[in-house]
């Protein structure tokens, strides 16, 4: 039982490697479109099941007894509102830094005199 959970676990991570490698060969509209929407995908599975192991232990460590007469202790579901919370920050600064990127596409851009290696400009 153990090798077949093995294996299906190595053809699903084959088959998710190649993907975007044959989409990218074979960009089209729809191809470019079915790849962003399956990298979103793929972060949304990563950071809920990072988000559902991480709750439960977040949350018995703040109602700990150690933690009596603090703002921990008033408020039982505390874990969680800094999880939705941090949350909606980094949504907030994802839609703002794609926003300024697609406003100033040259804000991305590298100065090749700073990049090339040594720290010196070339002047």
């Amino acid at each position: 039982m153990h090798i077949v959970a093995a294996c299906i676990i190595f053809a699903t991570s084959l088959f998710g490697t190649l993907l975007p490698i044959l989409f990218r060969r074979t960009a089209t509209g729809s191809g470019e479109l079915f790849f962003s929407c399956g990298k979103l995908f793929g972060a949304g599975v990563i950071l809920a099941t990072a988000f559902v192991h991480m709750i439960v232990p977040a949350t018995l460590n703040l109602n700990s007894p150690c933690l009596e007469g603090t703002v921990f202790a008033d408020y039982e579901p505390f874990a969680g509102m800094l999880a939705l919370a941090s949350v909606g920050v980094a949504q907030l600064l994802q839609v703002g830094a794609a926003a300024m990127f697609r406003k100033n596409p040259s804000i991305g851009e590298v100065d090749p005199l700073i990049s090339h290696g040594n720290g010196h400009s070339s002047h």
